[in-house]
Parts: structure tokens; sequence; C-alpha cells
């Protein structure tokens, strides 16, 4: 779900160079991403993605967590350019 009302909430970490795997079949976009994991750092990834809002840059994953989206890795950004441009980067 793509939620676009940028509302005040807990946010449990920064995610910086952070990427979203692929899933086969998925599309590049807002609502392609949800169902992704996001990772970052070395061998660490939130559950699945069940809602983003593009305004805040944040995602809530199925555990019930939200995270802020930091800087993305170099190639993710330049692999998913519409993406990162639907959430404002």
């Amino acid at each position: 779900m793509v939620n676009q009302t940028s509302e005040v909430r807990q946010t449990k970490a920064v995610l910086q160079l952070w990427a979203m795997p692929q899933l086969h079949g998925r599309t590049h976009d807002l609502v392609g991403a949800v169902g992704r994991c996001v990772t970052h750092g070395s061998n660490w990834q939130t559950t699945e993605i069940v809602e983003i809002d593009p305004v805040a840059r944040h995602v809530k994953t199925k555990s019930g967590s939200w995270y802020a989206l930091g800087v993305p890795k170099l190639g993710f950004a330049v692999k998913e350019p519409n993406l990162l441009r639907e959430l404002g980067f």
C-alpha cells in the first residue's frame, strides 16, 4: 500500500546505503516495492514491506516497524531510478 499522508510515526532506524533486492515479476515502482525487503549493511535486512510513505521516505514492514530511507546504495540508485524518483530522491 502506498501512503501519501506523511504522518508522524515512531521510526525504528534510518537506513543508510540501502537497496531492495528484486523479486521476480515485480515492477520497479512504489507498488512493486511492496513485498520486497530492504537490505543494508552486511547481512542485514528488514521483513517485507507492507506500506510505503513516499512523502516522508518511510517504509513499514511486516513486523510493524517503520524505517526512514536515507542514502541508497549507488548501484541500486543506478538500477532503479524510477523507484527512487517516486520516493523523492
